[in-house]
């Protein structure tokens, strides 16, 4: 690769001591020990994995272009210390030789805001081409919904049965690879170099038994939601003798020609941008991200839990295993379960509310969290889950916990069953794996399981407000895709400095003790 500066990580680290150490002797800084938060983050992360991966991307022989290592670790740190604006970023870096120094920049060497973008479509693979197109290309206005949803709900999918045809899909293709088009790169990169790394510390629990959490989120784009018109409509109409502003239908130019309208249950408003589905480690004690898509944002979360469910499978390492997942009622769907069955996998989800219509199982009845009642109508109790037949087990409740019961039926010893064990019901997950679930629902320890769940919340909040992302402004599918990257990996690397057996603050310190003996 024809790069203007390749520099490994063992180089970066010395360069970083050399240059600090250098200005503290030029006294242009008071102390050293001020930086051990970003230096423990970056001197951890070894980022030579990806000059290999955007390899193919540098193809010009005649161009002189920068290291793109250091670029990437410029946009993590950029990340890391908040900022939002490219623009803005490049002028910390000529105002502060610090921030330039950690980049891996010389201070008087700075790339440009054309230098960053470009190296962005790099990491997308981005068609010139295409953005040129689409930046001329023109959609239909649509306007803000009215209808207001309640608090909680989700927009529902515009097709009917769709989740359904996309499992169909997903299980014949099961044995495919994985299509994940121009985001190729950041995806192997994220894998290969983040998680990977963050399964050899520890801080991922057991790969081969994994409890995963999967939620979506929604991210306000830069754009306008009215586009520009190009039409020759005249602006104003006069409409009852009065001059009202013309709303004609002609299609628009768009800035941001993705976006569309979606509805963010959570803060109950509707928003003009992108939805982010993410899954996540719900074993991890620091909430880390997995795997992660971009839709648009009036997409419904069944829609994108499988889809997601099967890449995430697909381009994991072999020994990743996803042993339990855990969504919200969002997820509950029959296809939904049949999927999760194929691969092996323990679905978590509470019954959806507006789905009980196709609540049916005609063997026994049932109560709304799929347990067996007893000809009285009480719950029975679970007795355990028989691995080898594939079962539930459920006893009568009168005699399992040796209850007395005032109803007049239960007092007669033979009403439920002659056995002074009781009356037993078997219920098979296979029958139905929506109502029979392996872990009974409701139970004490469904519960439990189930109160993992909050971690991707937690995850998509530290996104979100932790790193500011819902503050910046870009406009472009690709641009919010390397931001929604950027701020999973500077999880990992807060995960990783928290853990590490090196104490920074004392390195720096030595550096700075080491520059006044000489």
């Amino acid at each position: 690769m024809c790069c203007k500066i390749v520099m490994s990580h063992e180089q970066y680290q010395k360069f970083v001591k050399d240059r600090l150490v250098e200005l503290f002797m030029k006294k242009e800084i008071n102390s050293i020990v001020r930086f051990p938060p970003y230096i423990s983050r970056l001197f951890q992360f070894d980022l030579d994995t990806l000059n290999t991966m955007l390899e193919y991307t540098y193809n010009n022989p005649h161009n002189n272009p920068r290291d793109p290592v250091t670029l990437m670790r410029s946009l993590l740190l950029m990340t890391l210390t908040k900022e939002t604006s490219i623009t803005n970023w490049v002028q910390k870096l000529q105002d502060s030789k610090i921030y330039a120094i950690l980049s891996g920049f010389e201070p008087d060497d700075l790339p440009g805001v054309g230098t960053f973008y470009g190296f962005i479509d790099r990491l997308t693979n981005a068609d010139k081409a295409q953005k040129r197109k689409l930046k001329n290309k023109l959609k239909k206005f649509r306007r803000k919904p009215s209808k207001k949803l309640k608090k909680n709900q989700k927009l529902h999918p515009k097709h009917p049965g769709i989740v359904a045809k996309i499992v169909n899909r997903i299980l014949k293709n099961k044995k495919n690879p994985p299509v994940v088009g121009k985001y190729e790169i950041l995806y192997k990169f994220f894998i290969q170099c983040v998680v990977e790394n963050s399964a050899q510390r520890g801080l991922l629990g057991d790969p081969e038994n994994m409890s995963i959490a999967g939620d979506s989120t929604h991210i306000k784009t830069g754009a306008s939601p009215y586009g520009v018109k190009v039409c020759d409509c005249p602006k104003f109409v006069v409409e009852n003798g009065k001059k009202v502003f013309n709303r004609c239908e002609c299609k628009r130019r768009f800035s941001d020609f993705y976006a569309n309208w979606g509805w963010d249950s959570y803060r109950e408003h509707y928003l003009y941008g992108y939805s982010f589905y993410e899954l996540n480690c719900a074993d991890s004690p620091f909430d880390l991200p997995l795997f992660f898509i971009q839709t648009q944002a009036s997409r419904h979360d069944s829609v994108s839990a499988p889809i997601i469910f099967d890449l995430a499978v697909k381009m994991m390492p072999d020994y990743f295993h996803f042993n339990e997942f855990f969504g919200n009622g969002t997820h509950d769907n029959n296809p939904m379960y049949k999927m999760m069955q194929k691969f092996d996998c323990e679905p978590i989800i509470p019954l959806n509310e507006g789905n009980k219509s196709n609540f049916v199982y005609k063997k026994c009845d049932v109560n709304e969290n799929g347990i067996p009642c007893c000809p009285t109508g009480e719950t029975m109790i679970y007795w355990g889950y028989c691995p080898d037949r594939m079962r539930l087990k459920w006893r009568c409740p009168l005699k399992a916990l040796k209850n007395f019961c005032e109803k007049p039926e239960c007092k007669q010893n033979n009403y439920c069953s002659n056995s002074q064990y009781g009356r037993v019901v078997y219920t098979y997950p296979k029958d139905n794996c929506r109502i029979f679930t392996k872990t009974p629902r409701g139970s004490e320890e469904w519960l439990k399981k189930y109160d993992k769940r909050s971690s991707v919340e937690r995850s998509n909040k530290r996104k979100k407000i932790g790193f500011r992302l819902q503050q910046a402004r870009v406009r472009s599918y690709e641009q919010w895709f390397v931001r929604y990257t950027l701020a999973p990996i500077c999880q990992h690397l807060d995960a990783w400095a928290k853990v590490t057996c090196i104490d920074f603050k004392e390195l720096c310190k030595s550096w700075q003790d080491g520059a006044i003996a000489k």
